[in-house]
């Protein structure tokens, strides 16, 4: 089998492609770990709204079929997953039908019921539904009634997952996604390598489907505003303010003093979703801070934990970070966010600027020391 190798050290551990052991592994993959989903379209941000969700044939009919997972986007597009190993025939004729089953079902969906499944979810879960829904959106009625629009318009993103998609299957997803204009379509190739032993875990996505004569069909939808730092600054200063935008450059001024650390910038279609990143000038591209137009400044735990950046992918780093976090005056960074990505406010940090630096510091300084793991990829 195609293997890759996992430096670790001084150390390289052969890693080789490995299939799933059960289709309710790569279903659970999709569910904690949304990120393997992300695409042109895609901002990531991925809400889960529930897990076999219901879906009939009539409005106000009883429930037919269940499509694997239902996630809300940023923009409150629905996207529909359909999960299954290579080795469920299924996978290459059948599947298809049964998602534009789905697809044409969720006209039937109400914001009402959405609503009512996120908050069994969230029950389930033992989360707290506001803060879920805060971290997600910076206007949680809008949001909602973007959701409304978007089901009326049938505007949807349909995603085949599996271990290997094949070829005909990805045939079929390009000539839906050149033709669907309200639907984006694609298939996610997730594949899985192992060590020898099973201890290390490196997943690997490769979303298909894109083709160029799909993006033009598309051309249609917004776009991502070419996004920099002085884009960053007006927008931040137009939507939050001229102090959280203030902190935005002094960030920026701090990350110019860092040999090996870079700005990156987000894909936001609006001015309020814009978004710049600091980011390790390595191969494993994880930022841990995350400045939002809105005013918001994002700790990524959940991103540190799945792209296994030690030593924050261990709860104890995380909790370490969260307490210095916490010695900020106005900050308060709750326990129950610690594997999530909690927001503070750069209004507060503005009082309080060069703490922040030291943490921020403080956290590269950590993430230099430490031994590189495996994560997905």
């Amino acid at each position: 089998m195609p293997g890759i190798y996992l430096k670790q050290g001084d150390l390289l551990i052969a890693m080789r492609e490995a299939p799933y052991s059960a289709e309710t592994v790569l279903q659970e993959l999709v569910a904690r770990h949304p990120e393997v989903l992300a695409g042109d379209q895609d901002d990531g941000r991925l809400l889960l709204v529930r897990r076999e969700a219901s879906v009939s044939d009539e409005a106000a009919g009883a429930a037919r079929w269940s499509v694997d997972h239902l996630f809300l986007d940023g923009d409150g597009v629905p996207v529909l997953v359909e999960a299954k190993r290579s080795t469920d025939s299924r996978i290459r004729r059948e599947v298809v039908g049964q998602m534009l089953d789905y697809a044409a079902g969720a006209a039937h969906w109400t914001v009402d019921e959405l609503q009512g499944w996120l908050a069994e979810r969230c029950l389930r879960d033992g989360a707290e539904l506001n803060e879920l829904l805060t971290a997600h959106t910076t206007d949680v009625d809008a949001f909602w009634a973007s959701v409304g629009t978007n089901i009326g318009a049938r505007k949807l993103r349909l995603v085949f997952v599996a271990d290997v998609i094949p070829p005909e299957l990805r045939s079929v997803v390009e000539f839906l996604n050149e033709q669907m204009t309200n639907c984006e379509v694609v298939a996610v190739e997730v594949k899985q390598y192992l060590d020898h032993d099973a201890r290390h875990t490196i997943v690997v996505p490769t979303v298909l489907g894109q083709t160029e004569r799909a993006r033009a069909v598309k051309g249609i939808r917004a776009k991502p505003l070419p996004w920099n730092l002085e884009t960053v600054l007006d927008a931040t200063a137009d939507v939050a303010g001229q102090r959280p935008a203030d902190v935005v450059r002094a960030v920026a001024d701090w990350v110019v003093g860092q040999p090996d650390l870079r700005l990156g910038f987000g894909h936001g279609t609006t001015r309020e979703w814009g978004s710049m990143q600091v980011v390790p000038d390595d191969a494993r591209n994880v930022s841990p801070f995350i400045f939002w137009t809105s005013g918001g400044i994002e700790i990524a735990f959940q991103y540190m934990i799945t792209s296994h950046w030690a030593p924050f992918d261990e709860e104890s780093g995380r909790r370490e970070l969260q307490r210095r976090l916490n010695a900020i005056p106005g900050v308060d960074v709750p326990d129950e966010r610690l594997a999530r990505r909690p927001s503070i406010s750069m209004g507060v940090v503005a009082s309080h600027l060069s703490k922040f630096l030291d943490v921020m510091r403080w956290t590269f300084d950590q993430a230099r020391a430490a031994p590189t793991r495996g994560g997905v990829g």
